[in-house]
């Protein structure tokens, strides 16, 4: 039989909860068969830490967080009176 894990509160923990093993976001592509789905001007997402290994400047290529600004416009209109009429 199998070893029950339990989790901090001493329940036991789910089954099928989680990453199975061999499972990964990552797939191996020779630069050959990218090269024909991708043109040059194409920004195609790696890791930083792979970046730091190549030799890369990291910063160069890590976009700068966008800005949120909320406008009036995007404000709601409808106060809590005029949906309980509905």
């Amino acid at each position: 039989m199998a070893k029950v894990t339990l989790n901090k509160d001493g329940t036991p923990r789910k089954k099928g909860s989680g990453k199975t093993k061999g499972a990964g976001c990552y797939a191996k592509i020779s630069w050959r068969d990218l090269k024909r789905f991708v043109g040059t001007e194409v920004p195609i997402p790696v890791s930083r830490v792979w970046l730091r290994g190549m030799g890369a400047e990291v910063e160069k290529y890590v976009e700068a967080p966008a800005e949120v600004s909320v406008s009036a416009e995007a404000e709601p209109t409808a106060s809590r009176d005029n949906l309980s009429r509905s």
